[in-house]
């Protein structure tokens, strides 16, 4: 009976000590094993993990979880490829820890306003990723008329929000985020273009096209090709800054007939530059109320027809959805 008693003891001793060996060691069990490869690198790149476990993603991706000294907010996901590349890692930081420039951005826009009923959480999420930009989210969420509202910032490093998401979907775990590269005929146009040294930040592809996202200049630029990989607009934003455009736009701004209707508070401008559109400025007016009105000028300093009340489709102005939904926009009339 002894040699039972001891034997189990000794059992549940060499178990006890086996669990608490492979606290630090991943997690390489079945399906979720990944190449060895992929451990070497993961292993040379966070040196000090802990608690480690991995993921076999669908897409040919390994995610690591794990916990470091460097971020002890909560776990750490890193993506890997199958060949052992790394291409992303997502870590939480507070809100003060923030650079400077974001702080300042987030304070200065509508929903860092005291009174706008905005609350930011506390806890930031950060996308470093693999030869482009590093990605700040903040999350951001409202209540009103009993209803709560939760979006998504996504600041650059530089300050730059260029991504605003509402109504966030709540298991978003960033896959969609992890770099990509463009290809064909996109590649060797961004390779040719004044754009060609600008990180990426997010590339969609979509039923009528892809859209490209970068940062140029320490602006927001949108680039938009056909399902041919033909370029078909590029779209800067400008936001407040009026010091950046040209004096006779301006000009024709504060001569149109909104601005004489008291549509008097330049919110925010873009500029397209299109295909076979013509390039033109957009800008969004506000009166004393808060109503808006778009108004187009394009670089004459001429005001385009377009009936802000009519849907983009019906308009003749070749904005954004506009663009994308005609393979033959043509330029838009002055008003007379």
């Amino acid at each position: 009976m002894k040699k039972i008693y001891y034997s189990l003891c000794a059992l549940l001793t060499g178990m006890l000590f086996y669990s608490c060996n492979n606290d630090d060691e991943p997690d390489n069990q079945g399906n979720n094993m990944p190449p060895q490869t992929v451990v070497e690198q993961f292993n040379s790149q966070f040196p000090n993990a802990r608690n480690v476990t991995w993921e076999a993603q669908s897409d040919g991706y390994y995610t690591a979880s794990f916990t470091t000294p460097e971020h002890p907010q909560g776990n750490t996901s890193a993506w890997f490829s199958n060949e052992g590349t790394w291409d992303m890692t997502h870590y939480e930081i507070s809100f003060q820890q923030l650079p400077v420039a974001i702080k300042t951005a987030f304070s200065e826009s509508t929903y860092g306003q005291p009174d706008s009923g905005w609350q930011a959480d506390d806890e930031v999420d950060v996308l470093q990723r693999k030869g482009t930009e590093t990605l700040y989210v903040i999350e951001v969420r409202k209540k009103e008329n009993g209803t709560e509202t939760e979006g998504e910032l996504y600041y650059t490093d530089a300050g730059i929000l260029v991504k605003e998401i509402v109504d966030i979907d709540p298991d978003d775990d960033y896959e969609s985020y992890l770099p990509q590269q463009p290809e064909g005929g996109i590649q060797t146009w961004l390779a040719a273009s004044k754009y060609k040294n600008a990180k990426i930040v997010d590339m969609e592809r979509e039923d009528n096209g892809t859209e490209v996202e970068l940062v140029y200049e320490e602006r927001k630029v949108e680039i938009f090709f056909d399902r041919n990989q033909q370029w078909v607009y590029t779209k800067t934003e400008y936001g407040r800054a009026q010091a950046s455009v040209p004096s006779n736009i301006l000009e024709a701004v504060q001569a149109c007939q909104e601005w004489q209707n008291g549509y008097t508070r330049i919110d925010d401008i873009d500029f397209y530059e299109t295909h076979q559109g013509g390039n033109y400025y957009c800008f969004e007016l506000e009166n004393a109320y808060n109503d808006d009105r778009k108004v187009y000028i394009d670089e004459n300093g001429q005001q385009l027809a377009r009936n802000p009340e009519a849907n983009e489709e019906q308009s003749g102005v070749p904005v954004k959805g506009d663009i994308q939904s005609l393979s033959t926009p043509t330029i838009p009339e002055p008003l007379s």
